[in-house]
């Protein structure tokens, strides 16, 4: 009996190039022994009901390409499911950096080779107030640049787009009061910057050498409010990779409660979210991901299958 492939994609992430290699993806994936089915993203939220549309349909694969938005929606198509197909990366968009985890790479060949081998493992999500969010959510200075910046910027220019956002926000730290309420106690502050994560990257940015992506933990990293020295700070932790800086706080548990006073908007996976108090938890091993076999042995503890 065959097994079952969906494929969705958003023809308007990144370049917009996927769409010229449909036909790679599905000779490779029919070569393997996949019927395929084939759904091209029309609007916001579409993918989401594809992919819940493809727990239904009892599907085995789940292939998506797009950027971290879409694999966000497509994460929330299948989380609350009772059937839910493994997923896997064909990144397309600007950042990718939830397929970046997964160790997938530039080269559509290479991925389609990883595809191929199904080394799987069980990946940890968060599930938020609103939601669930695949590897991140963050408030604070230059979060929101990955959806205020332009469309065009981003299809022309690619990362370099981000970085061209982020000049205009050197000049504008905030300064968030803000509560973290986590499994050990109460953290208290202002800060600049507050991140919740199940990444080994953030906008591109590498954040930790060594961390397990599926041990039922959130890191939480919150850098404090310091006059003149922000930006510092910034560059120390997203540039020189230091872990250990003054005003910074790292909390590792499995739930928490994050009340900040600001009128700004949570990025979650990269796309806008509201403003305001959120509960977040790790729904520990949820999502069965496709990863190259180097990552399943560095980042999940070798915790692998070639079903």
């Amino acid at each position: 009996m065959k097994k079952i492939a969906w494929i969705i994609y958003n023809p308007e992430s990144g370049k917009k190039t996927f769409q010229d290699s449909i036909k790679i993806v599905e000779n490779r994936l029919i070569s393997i022994g996949y019927d395929i089915t084939l759904y091209k993203t029309k609007y916001i939220g579409h993918a989401k009901r594809i992919a819940r549309a493809s727990c239904e349909a009892h599907a085995d694969l789940l292939v998506v390409s797009g950027g971290d938005g879409t694999v966000n929606e497509v994460i929330n198509g299948i989380a609350n499911a009772n059937h839910r197909p493994t997923l896997a990366c064909l990144p397309s968009g600007t950042t990718n950096d939830f397929a970046r985890n997964l160790g997938m790479k530039h080269s559509l060949e290479a991925n389609l080779d990883i595809i191929e081998n199904h080394t799987q493992c069980a990946i940890d999500i968060m599930e938020g107030s609103k939601g669930y969010i695949a590897y991140v959510t963050a408030l604070g200075n230059y979060v929101d640049i990955s959806f205020e910046t332009p469309s065009k910027w981003k299809r022309k220019l690619g990362f370099l787009a981000y970085l061209i956002s982020g000049v205009r926000k050197f000049f504008t730290m905030p300064r968030i009061k803000t509560t973290i309420v986590h499994d050990d106690g109460v953290a208290r502050g202002y800060f600049s910057l507050i991140l919740a994560v199940n990444t080994r990257y953030v906008a591109s940015f590498k954040l930790f050498k060594k961390t397990d992506l599926n041990d039922g933990k959130i890191d939480i990293i919150a850098l404090k409010y310091i006059p003149f020295f922000n930006n510092i700070l910034f560059a120390a932790f997203f540039l020189l990779k230091l872990k250990r800086l003054p005003g910074m706080r790292h909390i590792k548990t499995t739930e928490a409660t994050i009340d900040p006073i600001t009128t700004r908007r949570w990025s979650n996976d990269g796309e806008a979210g509201l403003a305001g108090k959120i509960h977040i938890k790790n729904r520990h091993r949820h999502i069965h991901v496709i990863v190259d076999e180097s990552v399943a042995k560095t980042y999940f503890n070798g915790d692998s299958s070639n079903v």
